[in-house]
């Protein structure tokens, strides 16, 4: 008797197959997120060879110079200059290999679930506005330069909740996502904390605005092919709450006063 294999027993799973099932469920070669990814590495390498490596000890980082010539978050020239591209531009760059590999790391292990949950449109929307609204937020804080996508990648945790809540009376849907969001939101946080307050020293603020814009997004356009009456004052709380958060940031960044220049 030939037995078939059975290719969901993990036994029969490659070592490759069961890092990707494990940790990348939802991993596609052909998604907005790798493409983010692969943008990220080029960026990165593009920088070594034109401008070298920091005159320290970091292994492989760009220089500062080099990433505030191309765009680095500097509140100072954003608040006094209007450089408002230094919000967006800033979440590809990064300061050191260890930035770049943490931070993409955790890019792939959020990103494939929210962008095979929304789209690729509304993935792109959200990485691209919570990570400079995010970077806004954080600015209102913290007046150094920073580089990396943190506040885009929190924003794709906080969309992830958002998809749990508005559609929370799909039972299945929502223990599916719960369980994925769970395990992420547990081992993104570990890594933040390694990252942003062990290794950069990063305001936390740029996590906790990145994540309540990808909320409110989340509220305002996830549509399902039902519109209830819940999904329906869930959605005009998210536009509602993406006006007011955009609107306070801006009023706080502006009204604060001029950051200091370092």
């Amino acid at each position: 008797m030939i037995q078939s294999k059975d290719l969901t027993d993990p036994r029969n799973e490659s070592f490759f197959s069961m890092i990707k099932n494990t940790l990348f469920p939802s991993f596609k070669c052909r998604s907005v997120t790798t493409l983010l990814v692969l943008i990220n590495v080029l960026v990165y390498i593009i920088l070594l060879i034109k401008g070298g490596i920091q005159p320290k000890h970091e292994f492989l980082a760009p220089r500062d110079d080099l990433l505030f010539h191309y765009g680095s978050n500097y509140p100072y020239f954003i608040y006094n200059s209007y450089e408002v591209h230094r919000l967006f531009v800033s979440l590809f760059l990064y300061k050191n290999i260890v930035h770049l590999i943490l931070s993409n790391l955790g890019l792939l292990l959020v990103g494939h679930s929210l962008e095979e949950t929304i789209g690729k449109r509304k993935f792109l929307a959200i990485f691209i506005l919570s990570g400079g609204i995010g970077n806004l937020f954080g600015s209102c804080f913290w007046s150094k330069s920073s580089v990396g996508a943190a506040a885009s990648i929190f924003g794709i945790i906080g969309a992830l909740f958002g998809c749990i809540c508005k559609n929370w009376k799909n039972t299945i849907m929502s223990q599916t996502l719960f369980s994925q969001i769970f395990y992420l939101f547990s081992l993104s946080i570990l890594l933040s904390f390694i990252l942003g307050i062990g290794l950069l020293r990063v305001n936390v603020y740029f996590y906790i605005g990145g994540f309540w814009v990808g909320l409110f997004m989340a509220f305002w356009g996830y549509v399902e092919t039902t519109r209830t009456r819940y999904e329906r004052k869930i959605s005009v709380a998210g536009k509602i709450g993406f006006a007011l958060f955009l609107i306070s940031t801006i009023l706080c960044f502006y009204l604060s006063g001029s950051p200091a220049a370092y």
